[in-house]
């Protein structure tokens, strides 16, 4: 007899290793940018606004975690946010006067997706199996 379902956990990055990735990542790049000078169009273009997300919410999250020694609560919603707010800042707005900047959506889905492993590493994801609360009556 079953009184209740078990809900499946979501899938769940390690945040620091990912974060870590992610950081070394984007430092690498950027150490190539100034040492070699060389530009790979496809790293310059959206590996920076892919990694946006994960270094400047996943990098603080994890050192309070290791400074704290406990789990750092982000909701979901905040990391999706902030994602929107990276994405109108430098692809709607900044464009607008600064002729550095280019207006590109492509980039805009590469702060999504970067906010969507961030939300995984933080184990923020929704299941993907319904699940009911209530218990099952028996009777």
């Amino acid at each position: 007899m079953v009184l209740f379902m078990e809900t499946p956990r979501s899938p769940r990055l390690p945040l620091v290793p990912f974060v870590g990735a992610c950081t070394l990542l984007f430092a690498l790049h950027q150490l190539g940018l100034m040492v070699w000078g060389k530009t790979w169009w496809l790293l310059d273009s959206f590996l920076d606004p892919l990694l946006a997300v994960p270094v400047l919410v996943g990098l603080p999250a994890a050192v309070a975690g290791f400074l704290l020694r406990k789990t750092v609560p982000l909701p979901s919603y905040w990391i999706w946010a902030f994602a929107l707010g990276l994405a109108l800042h430098f692809e709607c707005w900044i464009p607008t006067f600064d002729s550095r900047f280019t207006a590109d959506p492509l980039d805009g889905i590469a702060y999504f997706l970067g906010a969507f492993g961030t939300n995984i590493a933080l184990g923020n994801m929704l299941s993907l199996y319904s699940h009911s609360n209530s218990h099952e009556s028996t009777r």
